[in-house]
Parts: C-alpha cells; structure tokens; sequence
C-alpha cells in the first residue's frame, strides 16, 4: 500500500491573501508568462497561437498589480527571500518585451518581494535598491513556516537520520540513498 500525501501550495494561497489584502481594488495579474516570443512563432501561427504555444518556455511572474497608475511587479515567497530577489530583478527586465504588459510599459514600476520572514540579512537590503521588501504574512502559514525553520534542527535531522536507518534495516532503500 503506497501512502502519499497531497502536496499544499503555501505559496499561492500566501500571495493571493496578500494581493485580497493590499491590492483590494486594482488590476491583478497571476502567474504572467514574461518575455517575448520569437518571431518565428508568432509568423508561423499567429500571436494568439504563438503565446500558447510558446507558454510552457516562458518565465513566469507571481503578479503583476496595477494601481494609481503604478505597476507593481510581485514575487512571493513565504521562504526562498534569495530566489525572490533574483527573479524579480529578471522578470522587470522583460516588462519591456512582454506583449501582455504593453499598455502598461510607461507606468512608473516597483518591485516587491513578499514574504513571511524578514531576510536573515535584513540589514543588507540596502544592498538592494527599487526593491521594496515586504514582510507580511497569515495565521494558516505560521505552522509552515516553523517547520522550515526547524528543518536543520538537531532534532529534525536525528528523526530523519533514524527514519532512513529503519528503511535501510527493512530493505526499503540501500545506503546511500
């Protein structure tokens, strides 16, 4: 009998309370494909086609939010605070090229990386200018997030190290593994 458990998307869920919370009232777009497509595509089959075509090869923003004439470029993560950086940085150079955002390329941009934890290095993100970080989170994300920051614990890793002792001693796995 295999028991498996149903993945949760915290970081989905964590984004759109955000979004409810802060963007009541503006244009939101989820999960915008970013970048442009080559033109071989969008002459072979037309932009439509070409854009569904080409989706799966796209990068993909959390969120794009308009409001007061301002577009916000949003990547959440309740976590991952260092990937966050990075992409946001990558995907705001791809407003330009994106069809998807071409009414909106004038607008004044900020960036913002959302998450549930302030950076380990919070005294750094001046490191970082025109992205505004932001620390905000929700009740259901407190247990998830104390299990992340757990994981490296002594006790975390001994119940592991113990768990694979047992799957290696029941011929489940071999060392190593």
């Amino acid at each position: 009998m295999v028991h498996t458990v149903v993945r949760k998307e915290w970081e989905v869920g964590f984004l759109a309370a955000y979004l409810v919370a802060k963007f009541p009232a503006a244009v939101v777009m989820h999960r915008v494909p970013m970048g442009d497509i080559p033109p071989p595509i969008t002459l072979d089959l037309g932009p439509a086609a070409g854009a569904k075509t080409f989706r799966p090869s796209r990068p993909v923003a959390d969120a794009i939010v308009i409001q007061d004439q301002v577009l916000y470029l949003i990547e959440g993560k309740i976590w991952d605070i260092n990937r966050a950086i990075g992409q946001a940085l990558y995907y705001s150079r791809l407003i330009d090229t994106t069809a998807e955002l071409k009414q909106y390329r004038d607008l004044p941009r900020v960036l913002q990386v959302v998450s549930a934890r302030a950076p380990p290095w919070a005294s750094s993100t001046h490191l970082f200018p025109g992205i505004d970080f932001v620390q905000w989170t929700t009740p259901d994300v407190g247990p998830y997030l104390a299990k992340m920051e757990s994981y490296w614990s002594p006790v975390a890793r001994a119940g592991r190290q113990q768990r694979r002792e047992k799957m290696q001693a029941m011929g489940w796995t071999h060392p190593g593994e």
